[in-house]
């Protein structure tokens, strides 16, 4: 990301120049927005260590900046380097908890103290699932990103994802009609691809994947014939997932539907439904 390699860059820059107090104070501050910007790329379970020993050796790094900038002739002995970091190491394991516990207090709880903390995030859409011609949509008019994907190179080509599936005209507009009611793993044969999908708030059920995808490893994830995939409930905070896919351009015969995808909306001229007849 542009902010963290910036970031990044200007910890370089000020690692290898002359460095006073200030400059001390914006490596240390620098050092931590980099940690937390990294949630931004992944999150796991190991990040809370991380966070922790961050800050424990930020406070005894601090300290012992102040004694420093005092006197820079200053030799502190075994006796005292052990007591600045006792202390600062108690400091940090206080203080902890309690941001833990007024994190859940304050801004998460259903009567928070202060009202203007618990703003609500709203979700945005980058695509819709429903299109009517002639009308500007959710795709046309949003340029958000509605998600992320890490994966192995592949061929431009291949570059096709699959979300939602527009199955049914109604000769106004296209909708996706198809139930999610299947699970379980689709037989497609081919190469597999795995993607780590990072998704951004949609406010709707869908969960994309690369064409075409065979399995989502997702909480309560269901599946359409369509090979579109979805969440039993909405998406409105950021997730992460897993999906393989095997790109090709042959349909699972169990799955195929010809007579769905190739009905006409009713009251078409006959010479158009004969045109249509004779294309397919």
């Amino acid at each position: 990301m542009p902010s963290i390699e910036a970031l990044t860059l200007l910890l370089g820059v000020k690692l290898v120049g002359s460095r006073a107090f200030r400059d001390y104070m914006q490596i240390y501050a620098m050092s931590l927005l980099l940690l937390a910007g990294s949630t931004l790329i992944d999150i796991r379970a190991y990040f809370l260590i991380y966070f922790i020993l961050m800050v424990i050796l930020l406070n005894a790094a601090v300290v012992l900046l102040a004694f420093y900038s005092e006197d820079r002739t200053m030799k502190l002995d075994y006796a005292k380097v052990t007591t600045i970091l006792y202390k600062t190491s108690t400091i940090a394991l206080i203080a902890i908890p309690l941001t833990a516990v007024f994190f859940f207090i304050l801004p998460r709880s259903t009567y928070p103290l202060l009202t203007f903390l618990n703003i609500g995030r709203s979700a945005h859409s980058g695509f819709t699932d429903q299109v009517q011609l002639g009308d500007v949509t959710d795709i046309q008019s949003n340029a958000d990103v509605v998600f992320r994907a890490h994966m192995d190179q592949i061929k431009e080509e291949d570059l096709y994802w699959r979300g939602v599936v527009l199955d049914t005209f109604d000769g106004k507009a296209w909708r996706s009609t198809e139930p999610a009611t299947e699970a379980g793993k689709v037989n497609q044969k081919g190469d597999t691809i795995t993607q780590t999908i990072y998704l951004e708030p949609t406010d709707n059920k869908h969960l994309f994947a690369l064409d075409r995808p065979v399995q989502i490893q997702h909480e309560h994830t269901i599946r359409t014939r369509n090979l579109s995939y979805q969440s039993k409930t909405h998406i409105t905070d950021k997730v992460r997932y897993t999906a393989r896919s095997v790109p090709s351009r042959v349909y699972p015969t169990a799955l195929q539907q010809w007579d769905k995808y190739l009905q006409l909306p009713a009251g078409l001229p006959k010479e158009v439904v004969d045109l249509v007849m004779g294309l397919t």
